[in-house]
């Protein structure tokens, strides 16, 4: 018998051990979250993106004397979405009722800061923004694109990033900046009727 006692002391150890996680996870399950961490939950839930939406794109109507555009986001923002879809390229432009600010940007960042009502539906509360973009440079990418105009295309795109990231600083704000269909934009003259060529297209 003298060489199980070793034996029974060990499972007696560990008895206490299991016993004292046990007690530990029952303390852990019926404790109260602390307000910070209840405060955490709640933002969390409040930021998640859980409602059907639509997009503030285009539009040929409206029911208010407010910017197309502005409507839109305020009629989106009713809906209960905290996600807003725009376009910044020019030719969206002209629908929002911007056309001729646009034809006198330079950049997408030069279109933003003189359009008050781009400026508006960014402060709005919405948690996500995702917003198509083309270059407002005078680069012609069709025809490849030139060291220069890569460059152009480079800081256009940087500068209108750190305008999102040191204007909306610690806001919680998520900006997704895309391209609409690049393979249907470098199709020959855009004619759903034609066929593509196989001929590599040089960027």
């Amino acid at each position: 018998m003298k060489h199980l006692i070793p034996f029974f002391k060990a499972i007696k150890f560990q008895s206490c051990l299991v016993a004292l996680a046990l007690l530990t996870l029952t303390s852990l399950v019926n404790a109260e979250p602390s307000k910070l961490t209840q405060q955490k939950i709640n933002q969390k839930v409040a930021e998640y993106n859980y409602q059907l939406s639509t997009q503030a794109i285009g539009g040929h109507y409206q029911f208010s004397k407010d910017n197309l555009l502005v409507e839109q986001a305020r009629q989106v923002k009713s809906l209960g979405s905290n996600l807003l879809k725009i376009c910044l390229g020019k030719g969206t432009a002209k629908s929002y009722g911007f056309e001729k600010k646009a034809l006198k940007a330079k950049s997408a960042l030069a279109m933003l800061r003189s359009t008050p009502a781009l400026k508006h539906v960014f402060d709005m509360n919405f948690k996500y923004y995702q917003a198509w973009i083309h270059s407002y440079t005078e680069g012609k990418w069709r025809d490849g694109i030139t060291k220069k105009e890569a460059d152009d295309y480079y800081k256009e795109m940087y500068d209108l990033a750190g305008y999102f990231l040191t204007k909306y600083s610690g806001t919680g704000k998520v900006f997704m900046l895309g391209n609409w269909e690049g393979d249907w934009l470098i199709h020959k003259k855009m004619d759903r009727n034609s066929t593509p060529s196989t001929k590599p297209f040089k960027a």
